[in-house]
């Protein structure tokens, strides 16, 4: 019994020592996991700040597509006006009410005046080449539709 006893213990105590190569498996095996976890929370904290920025352009493009639409929004009340300026402008020519259509022509915007010149230029009257309506004519062109065009390319 006694000689099972020693046997017993000794091998207690040959485990508790173990293999040199073994414990430098466990050693690098822990340094290994250490480094996942360090690596792992690094990740997180990276995919928190790339969240962070994310969510800040989307917002600035939002903002900027706001900004658009309203100035896209401002330049069709203007168009709108211009339109009905023209349009009236147009009926005292027909009418041969010179003195009325050049009351209009004098409160033509800068933006319809050189339009509206440029295309009376085409004679549009007898050269069926020429563009409908000084709206259609390069020269028109609003201050809102081109801030408009900047904010839709710096919404994308």
């Amino acid at each position: 019994m006694k000689g099972e006893q020693e046997s017993i213990s000794d091998r207690v105590l040959s485990q508790g020592q173990g293999d040199r190569f073994d414990r430098w498996v466990e050693f690098f095996g822990a340094l290994v996991l250490s480094a996942a976890t360090v690596a792992t929370a690094w990740c997180a904290y990276q995919a928190a700040l790339w969240s962070g920025d994310e969510s800040k352009f989307y917002f600035e493009a939002s903002a900027a597509q706001v900004d658009a639409a309203q100035l896209e929004n401002r330049a069709l009340q203007r168009i709108g006006f211009h339109v009905g300026l023209f349009v009236e402008y147009v009926a005292a020519l027909s009418q041969d009410n010179q003195a009325l259509a050049d009351f209009l022509y004098q409160r033509f915007p800068p933006e319809l005046k050189a339009a509206t010149d440029a295309w009376l230029a085409e004679d549009p009257f007898n050269n069926s080449d020429a563009p409908s309506s000084p709206f259609k004519m390069p020269k028109y062109l609003l201050p809102e539709q081109i801030a408009a065009e900047q904010m839709d390319h710096l919404a994308v």
